[in-house]
C-alpha cells in the first residue's frame, strides 16, 4: 500500500470545524511541523478527524452499501451494485471509496495522538481530546478489521509526502488488542457528557459501549485467513461484554426515548437514546453545494418523486423484510415511506402503486404535492445524524451475551430485549417461548433487524453470528470480508487480500 496513491497524508493539514460542537478558526494549508501547539489548533485538529467520520465514503453513504446494502433488508434501483449482488468488478474498484476514506480518517487520528501531548494546554482537556481520538481509531479501525480483515497497523502520524511507506497487514488478533487498549485509554478519561457547546463528542459511555460491542464480536465468528474457515471466538468474551455493557446500564445516563421515532427526528438528536451519533450541520455547504457540514444521505433514500430537495433514489426497502413486521410492531410506520403524495399531486403507495416501499429514517425534509418550500438548501445539505450506537443496541447485545453466558435462555436475558419490545407494542418473551438457545439467536437477529434495519448494522451482525450465508442467498463464505482493492495490493507486496479473495 502506497501512502501516497492513499492520499492519507494530511501534510496540506486542512483542518475545518466540524458540526454543532465547535465553531472555531479554520486553517488550512499549515505544516504539520508547526501546527498542534496549542490549544485552539489540537481542538482544531480533533474536530478535523471528527469531521473525516461525516464523509459521504464513510459514514454519509458508504457504510450503508456495506452493511445495509448487502443484507436481506435492503434493496436498490441500481442492478449492478456489487454489494447488493455479492459481485465484483475485475479489480475491486468498487470497495476502494470506504478503503480510501479510513485511511485518510486514521492519518487525521493519528496525528491527534501523536502531536498533541506536546501542546502547551490546559492537561485535563489535553487529556481528554487525546482519549476522544483514540475512541475515534478504535471506531476506525474497528470497521477495517470486520470489513477486511487484516489491514496494516499504523499507528504514526505521516506527515511526508515524498516517503515511500509499505506497510504489513497486521493479523486480526494484534488489531483486536490495539482497538481494546484504545477504547480502555478512552474510557479511563472520557466524560459520561458534555455541555451544548461539546455535545457529540465521545463519551465514557461510548468508548464502553463500543468495547462491549468488540467484545460480543470477538466471542463470535471470523473467517480465519490461514485455514480459509469460520473459527468460533473465545466464549469468555461474553462475560467481558456483559461486564461493559452492564457498566453502560447501571449508570443511567441513558434511556430508550418513549417513542421510537424520536430517533430520527431533527429536534431530538443528541438525546437520551444516542450514545454516539456522526454530527451533520444544515447551512452550512462548501464550494458548490458539497463539502459543507451538511449530510447527503436524504438524496439518495428518497423516491424520486418531487417529495424532496433531490433524489437518487439509491436505496429501496426489501419487500419480504417489510412484510415481516409484525401488525403491532410500532416502529414500521416510523421506519418506512409506503405512500406519499408526489410532485403531481397524484397519491403513491405500496403496493398498488409502488413496486417498493422507501426507508425514511433519513427522509427529514418531505414536502408532498407541488409545495417546494424545502428547508435545505439542496440535497447535500441535510441536518439528519448518522446513529451509531444507541441504548436499544446496547440492550439487545446485553440480552445476547447473558443468554451465551449462561448457555440458555434466562429471566435476566429476557429483560432487555423486552425493554426494546416493549416500547415497540410487541409482546414481551418468555422464557418457555424458547425450546433453545439457537432459537432464541434467531429471535435476537429479528429484533435487531427490525429495531436496527438501515443503520449500518445487519452484514456486521450476519458475520459475527456466522449466519451470512443463511441469512443472503447471493452470498458466499469468501464475502465473510470485502476485497481489498487489487491496485492497493499491485502498489504494495506486504499488503495481503483479505482472506478468500
Amino acid at each position: 500500500m502506497n501512502m501516497k496513491f492513499l492520499s492519507i497524508i494530511l501534510l496540506g493539514l486542512c483542518l475545518v470545524s466540524c458540526s454543532d460542537f465547535l465553531e472555531e478558526e479554520v486553517y488550512t494549508s499549515i505544516n504539520p511541523d508547526e501546527y498542534y501547539k496549542n490549544e485552539n489548533q489540537v481542538k482544531a485538529a480533533i474536530n478535523a478527524a471528527y469531521s473525516r467520520f461525516q464523509d459521504p465514503n464513510y459514514y454519509d453513504h458508504q457504510i450503508f452499501l456495506i452493511a445495509d446494502m448487502s443484507t436481506d433488508m435492503l434493496d436498490t434501483r441500481w442492478r449492478n451494485n456489487v454489494y447488493n449482488n455479492y459481485s465484483t468488478d475485475k479489480g475491486h474498484n468498487e470497495y476502494r471509496p470506504f478503503w480510501e476514506a479510513a485511511w485518510k480518517t486514521n492519518n487525521a487520528i493519528n496525528g491527534v495522538i501523536e502531536r498533541s501531548p506536546a501542546a502547551n494546554m490546559n492537561a485535563d482537556l489535553k487529556a481528554r481530546i487525546i482519549g476522544e481520538a483514540k475512541f475515534l481509531r478504535a471506531l476506525n479501525y474497528f470497521n477495517l478489521v470486520r470489513i477486511y480483515g487484516r489491514v496494516p497497523l499504523i499507528l504514526d502520524f505521516i506527515t511526508d509526502l515524498n516517503d515511500d511507506i509499505y506497510p504489513a497487514s497486521a493479523t486480526y488478533e494484534v488489531i483486536y488488542n490495539q482497538i481494546i487498549t484504545d477504547l480502555k485509554d478512552a474510557e479511563e478519561v472520557l466524560p459520561w457528557s458534555y455541555d451544548a457547546a461539546d455535545t457529540g463528542r465521545a463519551t465514557k459511555g461510548a468508548a464502553k459501549s463500543l468495547l462491549g460491542k468488540v467484545y460480543l464480536t470477538l466471542a463470535g465468528y471470523h473467517l480465519d485467513a490461514t485455514s480459509s474457515s469460520l473459527v468460533k471466538g473465545d466464549p469468555s468474551y461474553y462475560q467481558l461484554a456483559v461486564d461493559k455493557l452492564n457498566e453502560v446500564i447501571n449508570e443511567k445516563v441513558y434511556d430508550l426515548f418513549d417513542s421510537y421515532g424520536d430517533n430520527f427526528r431533527n429536534e431530538t438528536e443528541n438525546g437520551v437514546e444516542h450514545i454516539f451519533s456522526i454530527q451533520y450541520k444544515q447551512g452550512a455547504l462548501g464550494p458548490g453545494g458539497w463539502g459543507g457540514e451538511g449530510s447527503t444521505k436524504q438524496t439518495r433514500w428518497a423516491p424520486k418523486a418531487g417529495i424532496t430537495h433531490t433524489a437518487y433514489e439509491t436505496f429501496r426497502a426489501d419487500r419480504s423484510f417489510y412484510a415481516s413486521f409484525d401488525a403491532a410492531d410500532k416502529r414500521k410506520e416510523v421506519i418506512y415511506l409506503d405512500q406519499y403524495v408526489d410532485a403531481n399531486n397524484v397519491e403513491q403507495s405500496y403496493p398498488e402503486t409502488l413496486q417498493y416501499p422507501y426507508v425514511k429514517k433519513y427522509i427529514r425534509d418531505i414536502h408532498e404535492g407541488d409545495d417546494t418550500n424545502y428547508s435545505t438548501a439542496s440535497g447535500m445539505d441535510g441536518e439528519e445524524n448518522t446513529e451509531v450506537i444507541r441504548y436499544a443496541d446496547v440492550l439487545l447485545m446485553h440480552s445476547e451475551a447473558l443468554a451465551e453466558v449462561a448457555e440458555q435462555v434466562t429471566e435476566e436475558a429476557l429483560m432487555s430485549i423486552n425493554k426494546v419490545r416493549e416500547r415497540a407494542g410487541l409482546d414481551k418473551y418468555e422464557v418457555a417461548d424458547f425450546a433453545s438457545l439457537e432459537t432464541f439467536r434467531t429471535s435476537i437477529i429479528n429484533e435487531r433487524e427490525w429495531e436496527l434495519c438501515y443503520e449500518g448494522h445487519g452484514w456486521f451482525d450476519y458475520t459475527r453470528m456466522g449466519i451470512l450465508e443463511e441469512r443472503v442467498a447471493k452470498a458466499s463464505l469468501k464475502f465473510y470480508y470485502w476485497p481489498i482493492p487489487n491496485i492497493e495490493i499491485t502498489k504494495n507486496s506486504n499488503l495481503l487480500q483479505s482472506p478468500g479473495w
